[in-house]
């Protein structure tokens, strides 16, 4: 069997896969936070595997199928936030930006080929796509990537090290055989094109035992540790003295090991604790409770009205001031001056 034909075969069994999802979808509507964004990318998915098909010579479908995919990048981002970022909220400003989108990779491919255009911009327009599409999946990545050390559901940081993991082969991949036009001539094109297929496959494969959880413990089945259970008040009372009297949330770059290896315990007994007994989805927010707590203390004192919101930001240990007013905001609803203000 050559590779053309293996290629329509995987692309059988990611049509397949998509069908599962769609069908998890439909029969678990009211589960999922934005259904209609899981089933977007998903067509996107499909439009992408439409776009070499027998179809795409035929102008219609060509732009049937190309419209759809220049959205995949940007969708992907998206997605990419909603597993891992538990307090995001979409708006119109995230429809406008897809559309955004969509008309500057729509009008970097009219405008290619004109010959009007100097041929240095026609470079430039020519890869214009391309750009966007690796500005969003960097993006994306980097997301994925900067919640590892925060993360406490043990289970989600799994699902994170496989999302970096296969989707990064992807980006390389992709770049290879994208990128590199000799490649698509000769068979070593159609074969990175293979692997790419597959690892599309895998990841979305990934996602659906993560979705509709056929295993514990994401790929094993993990025994609870039986000591666990008899540690966990001990245990919580612990980090909460270290957080209440000792104050540690002010300490520069305080991450999830440098509290475990503070009270001599394991990492993932420590993601547990603050996740399952104290009810937090993130260490930052389980952070951001102290800090922000302490800073609500000082913009209520009237005797410290002299001190800048930024200086309080330091003080409370945020390393700049912007991430301070994120997080205020979040948990209070105010700015820090506006709190300040109607608490003085």
């Amino acid at each position: 069997m050559d590779v053309e034909h293996l290629i329509v075969g995987v692309k059988f069994a990611l049509f397949y896969a998509i069908l599962l999802v769609i069908l998890k979808l439909i029969s678990n509507w009211k589960s999922f936070t934005y259904p209609l964004v899981l089933i977007s990318y998903l067509l996107t998915i499909v439009s992408y595997l439409m776009y070499e098909s027998p179809l795409s010579n035929t102008p219609a479908f060509l732009w049937l199928f190309l419209g759809p995919t220049f959205l995949l990048p940007y969708l992907f981002w998206l997605f990419t936030r909603m597993l891992f970022e538990d307090d995001l909220v979409l708006g119109y400003q995230h429809i406008f930006l897809g559309l955004g989108v969509l008309v500057a990779c729509v009008s970097f491919t009219l405008l290619d080929n004109s010959p009007w255009i100097n041929e240095n911009i026609l470079k430039i327009i020519d890869k214009g796509p391309e750009l966007i599409a690796t500005i969003f999946v960097i993006y994306a990545m980097i997301i994925a990537y900067s919640g590892i050390k925060t993360e406490l559901l043990e289970k989600r940081l799994k699902f994170r090290i496989v999302f970096i993991s296969l989707n990064s082969s992807i980006i390389i991949l992709t770049a290879l055989f994208g990128f590199d036009e000799t490649t698509k001539t000769f068979e070593s094109g159609s074969l990175l094109q293979l692997i790419q297929l597959i690892m599309i496959l895998v990841i979305l494969s990934v996602f659906i035992l993560y979705m509709i959880n056929i295993q514990k413990g994401f790929f094993i089945e993990k025994k609870e540790d039986p000591i666990l259970e008899s540690i966990d008040e001990k245990l919580q009372n612990k980090i909460e003295q270290l957080f209440q009297d000792d104050k540690i949330y002010k300490e520069e770059g305080m991450t999830i090991a440098k509290l475990a290896e503070k009270i001599n315990e394991k990492e993932y007994i420590i993601r547990k604790v603050i996740n399952q007994q104290m009810n937090y989805k993130n260490f930052n927010e389980f952070l951001n409770k102290y800090r922000i707590n302490e800073a609500c203390e000082i913009l209520s004192d009237h005797n410290q009205s002299k001190i800048t919101v930024l200086e309080i930001s330091y003080e409370v240990g945020f390393s700049s001031l912007a991430p301070f007013n994120r997080a205020f905001k979040t948990i209070t609803g105010k700015t820090p001056t506006e709190y300040r203000k109607e608490k003085q």
